[in-house]
């Protein structure tokens, strides 16, 4: 049985074309015309919007035109004759008018020419519509292409040769090894060839003796893989290779020195409503006990207004102004007094909103001087800061002289806004003072 062809590939260099049988074996067509090499007996091109299947390759000429390869003679044939039955390209048309637009003068061909040549090989008028025509005339018509077009030309120079071809592709054993550099050594000869996206690389023509495959190890020394010989016929070889070569930056040999993080500058936090040191620390990405370090606290407590160093403690010995430092590790003790600025609307706070909130009580306590006492016993003269019971605190809003007397003397850790002051003095009022 015949080989069929399965593909075909021509080489403008040799002017070879090479048809791949699906055996494996390769036939190689030099000499002769190229409608001859290409079995395509009318040198018919690529259509545009015709549909053509039996072509098996397609051969690209020196002006980047290119031709139909057919895998042998009688289906170039039939092809040619579809062609000119077709009723949408030649079928309708004359042949004066169908010669030109196959053989265009675009392509350095004579039309008139032509026409004289087909008509005066077939006796066929060229007002003559190609539909019309017998198939006995058409066989005729398409017996005067080939010969115009040089199919039988040139037949001394024609040759053909089988020849013997292994088929080699790389893979991994899960996938394909593209673009992979071989070096194929036969009869002394080596030549160096690489895999295409599929792993395979060209076909490898057998001239005698061993086929050895060569390929680069990790140390990019040449190994030979595998011997092909090929005494039967054509074959195809799949090479699993067991190895890889990974390509990655490493570390130096030699260990860099100590790379320290850039230090940060410290600055002035000034403590606003609703901060703690946990929420100041995540902020600015440091922690809480490196806050207390760099301000020396000894609790959590801050107070709205203060400052904190970030990124550093105070310049000099000074004593920590963010917070109290209470000896009894109560929540009360001496707090610094604070710069009263004169507020823009004092009296649109209320009492209960002033800060700090994490006081538990105001302090007040009245102790007259002993000279003042002798003299008027009811008027304080002297003041002191003490904490005063929750009770006071709550009702600390409804105490118009509280708030009177705290509006004229503002606590030292805080700046108060309280309501202005009445003139009528309530009962609770009195009573808290008693129980004090």
């Amino acid at each position: 049985m015949a080989p069929k062809f399965v593909s075909a590939t021509y080489h403008l260099d040799i002017k070879t074309a090479e048809f791949v049988a699906d055996n494996g074996d390769h036939l190689l067509r030099t000499g002769g015309n190229p409608a001859w090499r290409f079995n395509n007996p009318g040198n018919m091109r690529p259509p545009g919007r015709r549909v053509i299947t039996t072509h098996i390759g397609r051969a690209t000429m020196r002006d980047g035109k290119q031709f139909l390869i057919f895998p042998d003679y009688a289906t170039g044939r039939a092809e040619l004759k579809r062609l000119l039955r077709d009723p949408d390209s030649y079928a309708q048309r004359t042949l004066a008018q169908a010669i030109p637009k196959f053989a265009p003068q675009s392509d350095h061909n004579d039309p008139d020419r032509y026409i004289r040549s087909v008509s005066e090989r077939t006796g066929v008028a060229a007002d003559t519509r190609l539909g019309t025509l017998t198939d006995a005339q058409l066989e005729q018509v398409m017996d005067s292409i080939e010969t115009f077009e040089g199919y039988h030309g040139n037949a001394t120079t024609r040759s053909e040769k089988w020849v013997k071809a292994a088929r080699v592709s790389l893979t991994d054993g899960a996938r394909p090894i593209p673009n992979q550099p071989v070096i194929v050594r036969q009869n002394g000869k080596e030549s160096k060839l690489t895999t295409n996206a599929t792993g395979a690389l060209p076909a490898i023509p057998y001239t005698g003796g061993t086929i050895d495959v060569l390929m680069a190890n990790t140390r990019d020394e040449w190994q030979k893989v595998t011997s092909i010989g090929l005494p039967d016929g054509s074959k195809s070889f799949l090479l699993v290779r067991d190895l890889f070569v990974a390509h990655g930056a490493t570390a130096p040999h030699v260990p860099r020195g100590e790379v320290t993080a850039a230090k940060r500058a410290p600055f002035e936090y000034r403590i606003e409503p609703h901060d703690t040191l946990s929420k100041i620390a995540t902020r600015f990405k440091t922690s809480v006990a490196k806050l207390k370090e760099d301000n020396k606290l000894h609790s959590d407590l801050i107070i709205v207004g203060k400052t904190l160093m970030i990124y550093g403690g105070a310049s000099g010995a000074a004593a920590p102004h963010a917070a109290n430092s209470s000896g009894s590790g109560g929540r009360v003790g001496h707090l610094p007094r604070l710069p009263v600025q004169p507020s823009r609307h004092p009296y649109r706070r209320r009492l209960r909103r002033a800060q700090p909130c994490t006081l538990e009580c105001l302090c007040l306590h009245l102790t007259p001087s002993p000279q003042r006492q002798r003299s008027q016993p009811q008027r304080p003269r002297r003041l002191q800061w003490l904490p005063l019971p929750q009770r006071l605190l709550r009702a600390r809003p409804r105490l118009p002289r509280l708030a009177q007397f705290l509006h004229r003397h503002p606590h030292p850790a805080q700046r108060l806004t309280p309501h202005p002051p009445r003139a009528r003095v309530h009962r609770p009022f009195k009573r808290a003072l008693r129980k004090v």
